[in-house]
């Protein structure tokens, strides 16, 4: 029974780890980290051998099934605060205040019917165990009616923002997140019927039924809820992916071009050149790139005004220059304006100019730093 939770627990944990460095320094990523690793830390007091272990380091009997709860519903805040600013609300909601206070009341009255219920007795299988207590009924009541709330909110979410949300996984992640706290809501219906149906009364088989399909609901729901949560971040991460590695493709393409040109002109290089071995893996490609086509453009606009003349001979010179005339007729080199140019349409010309050029030979800065 504790291996789907646990195994969810871990792919939550590995999510939220993930995204914590940058979450530190990225103030909008920190909403999602936050309910992945509360939804994680939920799902792990869940398993049993957890459960007694966290309630004999505190000292508290069943405490665990508090600090379930509790993360559980912080878990639906932060993923509420995260969906939001995904799709462009931020804190500008009118309901940013409310959701805090509605947080804060679920939370204090969970914890103060748990100190009402005096529950001595330490029981992983907390349901059965107390469910016959009104005041444990009351308790799960709180999380029903708090999970219904998130419903709501998301719902309006959905309905009024999905529609015109231009990433297609965003709108697919915002569906399947509502689909995972419908199920959360099941779950905790579930856990309402355990409470009030008696074992002995004539109802049993549906006690029972609810019973199997407890764990069942609790792990499908939170996996659907984390597969809508990452679902947007992933896209994000392979785009961002892409987009490094079609930078650095296009950082050694330009490197054959570059070698030659800054030899003629070293000047235009700030610091020592980069080797190789630093263009393949070094930091910061985005840069790397953007350094290499100013230099080169630095190159040709020297050699325009003959400049570089004679170390970079005059047919190679014009070789260079022509290279960068654009489709529309105008000088790339001449800079002026650069700066409202699309860089893919900086880069296309450079790209095309160092597939023609034939370097004067190979150098030795190509393996060394």
């Amino acid at each position: 029974m504790s291996a789907g939770p646990l195994t969810v627990a871990v792919l939550f944990w590995a999510g939220g780890l993930a995204r914590a460095p940058s979450a530190l320094h990225v103030r909008e990523r920190r909403p999602l980290c936050a309910a992945l690793l509360a939804f994680a830390v939920a799902l792990t007091v869940d398993v049993p051998a957890v459960y007694v272990r966290v309630d004999g380091l505190l000292g508290i009997p069943n405490i665990a099934d508090l600090i379930e709860h509790v993360f559980g519903m912080f878990g639906v805040f932060a993923m509420l605060v995260a969906l939001r600013g995904l799709v462009g609300h931020g804190n500008r909601s009118r309901w940013a205040e409310t959701r805090i206070a509605v947080l804060a009341a679920a939370v204090g009255a969970s914890a103060g019917l748990f100190v009402a219920a005096r529950l001595p007795v330490e029981a992983p299988h907390f349901t059965d165990r107390y469910g016959h207590l009104p005041v444990i009924a009351a308790y799960w009541s709180i999380t029903v009616a708090y999970f219904g709330v998130a419903l709501i909110e998301l719902a309006q979410v959905v309905v009024t923002r999905s529609g015109r949300v231009r990433r297609a996984t965003l709108r697919i992640g915002l569906r399947v997140v509502g689909a995972g706290v419908v199920l959360g809501v099941v779950y905790s219906a579930i856990k309402i019927v355990e409470l009030v149906v008696d074992e002995d009364s004539a109802a049993s088989g549906v006690r029972q039924l609810a019973h199997r399909l407890d764990p069942i609901v609790l792990v499908a729901g939170a996996a659907v809820i984390g597969v809508g949560l990452l679902l947007p971040a992933a896209d994000t991460t392979w785009h961002h992916a892409g987009t490094s590695v079609r930078e650095r493709v296009a950082l050694l393409r330009l490197r054959p071009l570059w070698l030659d040109l800054t030899e003629a002109m070293p000047e235009v290089v700030l610091g020592q050149r980069p080797s190789l071995w630093a263009d393949l893996c070094g930091r910061d490609v985005s840069f790397r790139l953007y350094r290499r086509m100013i230099e080169i453009r630095d190159v040709a606009l020297a050699a325009r005004v003959g400049e570089v003349m004679p170390t970079l001979a005059p047919d190679r010179a014009a070789t260079l220059l022509s290279g960068l005339v654009t489709d529309t007729g105008r000088d790339e080199t001449a800079l002026d304006g650069g700066d409202e140019q699309d860089a893919g349409q900086e880069l296309r010309p450079l790209l095309e100019l160092a597939r023609e050029w034939q370097p004067r030979h190979r150098h030795r800065s190509d393996v060394t730093a």
